[in-house]
């Protein structure tokens, strides 16, 4: 997520992500845990609707 550590690069790639998800059942995506990406991530969380894909740790995927 944070090949480019800014929150709207962040954002961008969930929103990706999270397409991806809805299209294949899962996804995984992976950042560091810089200032950047910890709010792209609140931020995104925050605006997701009910349907969206929920957060979920990489174990999780492991379970399926």
């Amino acid at each position: 997520l944070d090949d480019t550590a800014s929150r709207a690069a962040v954002t961008e790639r969930l929103a990706v992500t999270a397409e991806t998800a809805i299209q294949h059942g899962s996804a995984l995506a992976v950042a560091h845990a810089s200032p950047a990406v910890i709010v792209g991530i609140a931020d995104w969380a925050r605006r997701q609707t009910q349907q969206a894909p929920a957060l979920a740790p990489a174990s999780a995927l492991l379970k399926q």
